[in-house]
């Protein structure tokens, strides 16, 4: 896992290029309303079911590119993929930006459930680990 490789460079010029992309755009113009830039095309989207339809389908999106990028990152053994994660929460950070705000609280409301649930998989990952380790040195014994 080379810090210095071609692959890990362009990922990471990447990643800093549409964030600072994002940065400067959201700076000089603002951050665009997608209500208004659809011209109201979004408000039955966003009034269904109290913008919960939108809300989890953006943190759906969310958890399945992000969560790609570090799968794909473990099993190539490398560093690029993380960064690539990282520019895509960038992106995904500045959509939802532009979203009504009951949207983008409902947003973080899905965030924090799959940051918990991801937590509890972890700590149970943990437990059944030192559990088994804890079995097999019983009867190795």
């Amino acid at each position: 896992m080379s810090l210095r490789s071609p692959r890990f460079v362009a990922s990471t010029l990447l990643a800093v290029i549409v964030s600072a992309t994002l940065a400067v755009f959201g700076w000089l113009w603002g951050i665009p309303r997608w209500n208004v830039a659809f011209d109201g095309a979004l408000a039955p989207w966003v009034s269904a079911y109290g913008g919960w339809a939108i809300s989890i389908g953006f943190v759906a999106l969310g958890s399945i590119v992000v969560a790609s990028c570090v799968v794909a990152s473990w099993i190539q053994r490398t560093y690029h993929y993380l960064v690539l994660a990282a520019g895509a929460v960038a992106v995904l950070t500045f959509i939802a930006l532009g979203l009504p705000a009951t949207v983008v609280a409902q947003i973080k409301d899905g965030a924090r459930l799959v940051i918990v649930g991801l937590c509890g998989l972890m700590v149970l990952a943990i437990f059944l680990s030192a559990l088994k380790a804890r079995l097999t040195r019983r009867f190795r014994s």
